[in-house]
Protein backbone atom coordinates (compact mmCIF):
# COMPACT_ATOMS: atom_id res chain seq x y z
CA UNK A 1 0.00 0.00 0.00
CA UNK A 2 2.70 2.26 0.94
CA UNK A 3 4.64 2.27 -2.74
CA UNK A 4 1.03 4.04 -3.95
CA UNK A 5 1.88 7.26 -1.96
CA UNK A 6 5.50 7.08 -2.23
CA UNK A 7 6.44 10.67 -3.42
CA UNK A 8 9.87 12.74 -4.12
CA UNK A 9 8.17 15.99 -2.76
CA UNK A 10 7.85 15.35 0.72
CA UNK A 11 5.41 18.33 1.11
CA UNK A 12 2.62 16.30 -0.94
CA UNK A 13 1.40 13.64 2.05
CA UNK A 14 1.36 15.83 5.35
CA UNK A 15 0.26 14.55 8.51
CA UNK A 16 -1.50 11.81 6.48
CA UNK A 17 -3.37 14.55 4.45
CA UNK A 18 -2.75 15.12 0.46
CA UNK A 19 -4.81 17.47 -1.57
CA UNK A 20 -7.15 15.81 -3.92
CA UNK A 21 -5.62 18.09 -6.72
CA UNK A 22 -2.02 16.41 -5.83
CA UNK A 23 -2.84 13.58 -7.29
CA UNK A 24 -1.54 14.86 -10.43
CA UNK A 25 1.70 15.00 -8.72
CA UNK A 26 1.47 11.71 -7.05
CA UNK A 27 0.99 10.15 -9.80
CA UNK A 28 1.62 11.68 -13.24
CA UNK A 29 -0.47 11.77 -16.27
CA UNK A 30 2.02 11.39 -18.18
CA UNK A 31 2.31 7.36 -17.05
CA UNK A 32 -1.77 7.96 -15.54
CA UNK A 33 -4.15 9.14 -17.10
CA UNK A 34 -6.94 10.89 -14.88
CA UNK A 35 -9.34 7.59 -15.54
CA UNK A 36 -6.51 5.43 -14.03
CA UNK A 37 -6.00 8.15 -11.21
CA UNK A 38 -9.79 8.24 -10.36
CA UNK A 39 -9.46 4.37 -10.76
CA UNK A 40 -6.74 3.59 -8.23
CA UNK A 41 -8.13 6.15 -5.56
CA UNK A 42 -11.53 4.28 -5.62
CA UNK A 43 -9.62 1.04 -5.16
CA UNK A 44 -8.18 2.63 -2.29
CA UNK A 45 -11.13 3.74 -0.61
CA UNK A 46 -12.87 0.31 -1.52
CA UNK A 47 -10.48 -1.39 0.71
CA UNK A 48 -10.26 1.31 3.52
CA UNK A 49 -6.92 2.60 2.67
CA UNK A 50 -7.59 6.13 1.58
CA UNK A 51 -10.63 8.45 1.86
CA UNK A 52 -11.53 11.27 0.02
CA UNK A 53 -12.69 13.66 2.21
CA UNK A 54 -14.05 17.90 2.35
CA UNK A 55 -12.62 19.54 5.34
CA UNK A 56 -12.55 22.88 6.22
CA UNK A 57 -8.64 23.39 5.76
CA UNK A 58 -7.91 25.20 9.39
CA UNK A 59 -7.95 21.23 10.78
CA UNK A 60 -5.33 20.25 8.04
CA UNK A 61 -1.54 20.18 8.53
CA UNK A 62 -1.50 22.84 5.48
CA UNK A 63 -0.79 26.44 6.28
CA UNK A 64 -3.58 27.75 3.55
CA UNK A 65 -4.73 31.66 4.22
CA UNK A 66 -8.10 31.09 3.00
CA UNK A 67 -11.03 29.09 5.05
CA UNK A 68 -12.50 27.69 2.32
CA UNK A 69 -13.61 23.88 2.03
CA UNK A 70 -10.89 21.75 0.01
CA UNK A 71 -10.98 18.48 -1.32
CA UNK A 72 -8.73 16.07 0.49
CA UNK A 73 -7.19 12.48 0.67
CA UNK A 74 -7.13 10.68 4.14
CA UNK A 75 -4.45 8.07 4.50
CA UNK A 76 -4.89 7.43 8.23
CA UNK A 77 -1.71 4.58 8.05
CA UNK A 78 0.39 8.34 7.06
CA UNK A 79 -1.08 9.69 9.88
CA UNK A 80 1.66 10.32 13.04
CA UNK A 81 2.06 7.60 15.22
CA UNK A 82 2.75 9.44 18.73
CA UNK A 83 0.10 11.07 20.11
CA UNK A 84 0.79 15.03 20.16
CA UNK A 85 1.96 17.26 22.28
CA UNK A 86 -1.55 19.43 21.54
CA UNK A 87 -3.78 16.47 23.23
CA UNK A 88 -2.25 17.68 26.80
CA UNK A 89 -3.25 21.20 26.09
CA UNK A 90 -6.90 20.07 24.84
CA UNK A 91 -7.18 17.51 27.54
CA UNK A 92 -5.59 18.19 30.64
CA UNK A 93 -5.27 15.84 33.12
CA UNK A 94 -7.22 17.51 36.01
CA UNK A 95 -5.55 16.62 39.55
CA UNK A 96 -7.07 15.30 42.93
CA UNK A 97 -7.17 18.87 44.41
CA UNK A 98 -9.22 20.48 41.46
CA UNK A 99 -12.57 22.15 41.33
CA UNK A 100 -13.12 20.75 37.86
CA UNK A 101 -14.51 17.76 37.52
CA UNK A 102 -13.83 15.26 34.21
CA UNK A 103 -15.61 12.18 33.39
CA UNK A 104 -14.17 9.75 31.61
CA UNK A 105 -15.06 6.79 29.48
CA UNK A 106 -12.16 4.46 28.97
CA UNK A 107 -12.66 1.18 26.56
CA UNK A 108 -10.19 -1.39 26.79
CA UNK A 109 -10.39 -4.11 23.77
CA UNK A 110 -8.28 -7.55 23.65
CA UNK A 111 -7.81 -7.31 20.23
CA UNK A 112 -8.51 -4.21 17.37
CA UNK A 113 -8.39 -4.31 13.82
CA UNK A 114 -4.88 -2.47 12.88
CA UNK A 115 -6.82 -0.06 10.75
CA UNK A 116 -9.67 0.40 13.55
CA UNK A 117 -9.01 4.08 14.52
CA UNK A 118 -8.47 5.19 10.54
CA UNK A 119 -12.11 3.67 9.44
CA UNK A 120 -13.56 4.94 12.73
CA UNK A 121 -12.08 8.58 12.00
CA UNK A 122 -13.27 8.29 7.98
CA UNK A 123 -16.82 7.83 9.08
CA UNK A 124 -16.55 10.48 12.48
CA UNK A 125 -15.09 13.28 10.66
CA UNK A 126 -17.96 13.48 8.28
CA UNK A 127 -20.16 14.02 10.33
CA UNK A 128 -22.10 17.33 10.15
CA UNK A 129 -20.95 19.11 13.68
CA UNK A 130 -18.03 16.80 14.41
CA UNK A 131 -14.52 19.01 14.46
CA UNK A 132 -11.37 17.08 14.12
CA UNK A 133 -8.73 18.95 16.47
CA UNK A 134 -6.04 16.68 16.99
CA UNK A 135 -5.74 13.59 14.94
CA UNK A 136 -2.72 10.72 14.91
CA UNK A 137 -3.02 6.88 13.97
CA UNK A 138 -4.54 5.66 16.89
CA UNK A 139 -7.15 8.41 18.03
CA UNK A 140 -8.43 11.75 17.59
CA UNK A 141 -10.07 14.36 19.25
CA UNK A 142 -12.94 16.21 18.18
Amino acid sequence: FSCLFISQDNNLIQGGFMRRKNLNKLWPRSQYTETIQEALLNLLQKFQLAFSIKLSVEITPFPLKSKAQDDFVLIPSLLQEERPQLTREIWPVFDADSRLKQFVRTYQFRLLPLDFFGRCLSHVILLPNARPICLWRTGFII
